[in-house]
């Protein structure tokens, strides 16, 4: 866990910090405006209240926070944004960690979605209707100064990031000497326990931890950690089922679960938990991240050895919505390289290369020359040892690839010696001969 990160008003303002104000509702648009103005901070205020479901204007929106580097998010979600909100802040959080903060208000606390926010960097969440003095008051308390248990709590976790034990062992002791604990404090003493492998103190620790009924959450995630760390696969699977029941929108934490199903063989019980990862992760983001979801359930899946299970999300994933090139050139190299089906990555590179060609004057040549050239490769790899014209569910040969490529491209892999000597290997191919290829390269001079 990362060191918990404290803003002041001077720190926030020397690091080049932002209130970002994602809001479509023009009431609720100008109480926060007001609020931020009451407050002196209308220089640092940026208001967004463009339709977030288009791409260019996430990618806008995050060029412009390109030399921030510390940020607060004030988010209403109650509108048809809501799905792009949360995409964009599993975007931020990732980049952003202990430097981010959000006030989020909410229509509705609908089971897990205040956890769900708690765990990307929420520090407060308002439920409507609410005083304008609460919010106010939300927004002060981001930049308050931090108590000295917070500020202990911080250097200790720094301790432990840098691999300080003694030293973060001698904070904890300070902090039950000197201190009453809070939720964090007890996590953080609780992970020293974890490092110095005493693990029942721990335990003790992260129990106690369910006094905070909110954050609850993250002390059945301790429990899981110190289940991980022990070896105690049936608890781990235990403390996540119940970190699940709380927080039923954290998709990540339902495909741990149905991973640990996966390497006890319980592949139903792991297909239940990798169903519940993709809905919620409809439920809270674009269908561009939830193919990145699927997409590592089909990893997940490969890496404890269920192949035919992989094959489903891989093949769950192109129906998924328009998948994007780059992510369905990384499922292409799967299904080449760790699935072994040279067929169906043939398949998937040729439909990132006819996509290319839909985009007329636009097309990136490039790219295109690559992915068929990856087509002729897993073609050639799938049947260049039989001799045939066409295959059932492939239009076209490894040669009649080459030849569409040279055609437009004739320099394509010219001066890569791995990729020249593929071409010569498909063109001569005594089973699968291309007349028209083996001219065309003779008359390059590539013959």
């Amino acid at each position: 866990m990362a060191p918990e990160h404290h803003f002041t008003l001077a720190t926030f303002i020397g690091n080049n910090g932002r209130i970002c104000i994602l809001c479509r509702e023009m009431g609720i648009r100008k109480s926060i405006t007001g609020i931020t103005a009451e407050l002196g901070l209308t220089p640092l205020v940026h208001i967004a209240s463009d339709d977030f479901r288009e791409p260019k204007v996430q990618k806008s929106f995050l060029s412009f926070l390109a030399d921030a580097r510390e940020l607060l998010l004030i988010m209403d979600f109650n509108n048809e944004n809501s799905p792009s909100y949360f995409h964009l802040l599993d975007t931020l959080y990732d980049q952003y960690r202990e430097r981010l903060k959000v006030v989020a208000i909410v229509d509705k606390a609908y089971q897990g979605l205040i956890s769900l926010l708690y765990a990307r960097g929420a520090r407060a969440v308002l439920v409507k209707p609410f005083m304008p003095k609460d919010l106010k008051a939300r927004v002060v308390s981001v930049f308050a100064e931090p108590t000295v248990l917070e500020r202990l709590v911080e250097a200790g976790r720094e301790c432990l990031e840098k691999g300080e034990l003694a030293r973060a062992q001698a904070i904890c002791r300070k902090i039950e000497a000197e201190y009453e604990h809070t939720h964090q404090s007890l996590l953080y003493c609780g992970d020293v326990q974890l490092a110095l492998g005493e693990h029942r103190n721990a335990g003790r620790y992260y129990i106690r931890g369910f006094r905070d009924e909110q954050l609850s959450f993250q002390a059945y995630a301790s429990l899981a950690k110190l289940c991980a760390a022990t070896k105690r696969t049936r608890g781990e699977i235990f403390w996540l089922k119940k970190f699940a029941q709380i927080n039923t929108l954290d998709y990540t934490n339902f495909i741990r679960i149905g991973e640990l199903c996966l390497a006890q063989n319980r592949g139903e019980e792991a297909r239940e938990f990798f169903a519940k990862s993709i809905s919620a992760a409809r439920k809270i983001t674009s269908e561009e991240r939830t193919s990145g979801v699927i997409f590592e359930i089909a990893n997940t899946c490969v890496d404890n050895e269920s192949l035919d299970m992989s094959r489903e999300y891989a093949t769950l994933l192109l129906r998924n919505g328009n998948v994007d090139k780059t992510l369905l050139s990384e499922v292409a190299y799967f299904r080449m390289n760790r699935l072994g089906d040279p067929d169906g990555a043939c398949g998937i590179y040729s439909l990132l290369a006819v996509r290319e060609e839909k985009r007329g004057a636009k097309m990136d040549v490039g790219f295109w020359s690559t992915a068929l050239y990856n087509a002729a490769i897993c073609h050639h790899t799938a049947y260049g040892d039989r001799k045939m014209i066409r295959q059932r569910h492939t239009s076209k040969r490894a040669s009649d690839y080459i030849l569409e490529i040279l055609s437009v491209n004739p320099d394509f892999g010219k001066d890569d010696p791995v990729v020249s000597a593929n071409i010569t290997a498909i063109a001569t191919n005594p089973l699968q001969q291309n007349i028209p290829l083996a001219t065309l390269l003779v008359k390059l001079g590539r013959a």
